[in-house]
């Protein structure tokens, strides 16, 4: 999604600000959104726990939030360019966050899918 919005040279900012997450309004931008949010608590209940499966739990949720989202939000489509970007925003925190969840597992992340 992300190699197809540039194609279409729609460019992301290199950093996410307020204003522009402000734009997440609709209820799956801000469940996905919050579920994003809550990566640094759940790695630190399970560090202090020393517990590793709570992490995976939480990036199998995420994961599974996130083809919700794919499928039922079209991303790249609309007139309201700024909506888009923030949009694309989310799916680049979504695709960060997962690759850290797995690199604290251990695990590779692939680059495309």
């Amino acid at each position: 999604m992300l190699r197809r919005a540039a194609d279409k040279g729609l460019a992301l900012p290199s950093r996410s600000d307020s204003a522009l997450l402000s734009r997440l309004v609709q209820s799956e931008d801000v469940a996905l959104l919050r579920a994003v949010e809550r990566f640094r608590d759940t790695v630190e209940e399970g560090a202090a726990a020393r517990a590793a499966h709570g992490v995976s739990f939480y990036l199998m949720d995420l994961a599974g939030r996130l083809h919700s989202y794919y499928a039922n939000i079209p991303v790249l489509a609309g007139e309201d360019r700024e909506l888009i970007v923030a949009r694309l925003a989310l799916l680049r925190a979504v695709r960060q966050v997962l690759a850290n969840g797995l690199d604290l597992l251990g695990v590779s992340a692939p680059d495309t899918m």
